[in-house]
């Protein structure tokens, strides 16, 4: 499960608009999910993870969330 609302506050104020993207950082052959962010913050997030990335091997991915909803789940309890 990933989060309804976007991760990022400002000024103290979180953001309450639906997620978007998830936010993960890339580093040692490993990776990171960090966050989720809204369209409107997905370049700030961008932007100041990079500056805190300290190597050359490091890096920010962020990759859109594909929603899938299904009406699959009908009638649970007769089929237990």
């Amino acid at each position: 499960m990933i989060p309804k609302n976007c991760s990022v506050c400002v000024k103290g104020v979180p953001c309450f608009l639906p997620a978007s993207h998830l936010v993960s950082i890339k580093a040692s052959g490993e990776e990171y999910l960090i966050g989720v962010t809204c369209n409107e913050h997905t370049q700030l997030v961008k932007k100041i993870i990079s500056k805190r990335i300290n190597s050359s091997k490091e890096s920010v991915n962020i990759q859109a969330i594909n929603l899938v909803a299904t009406d699959c789940i009908i009638n649970i309890k007769n089929k237990i």
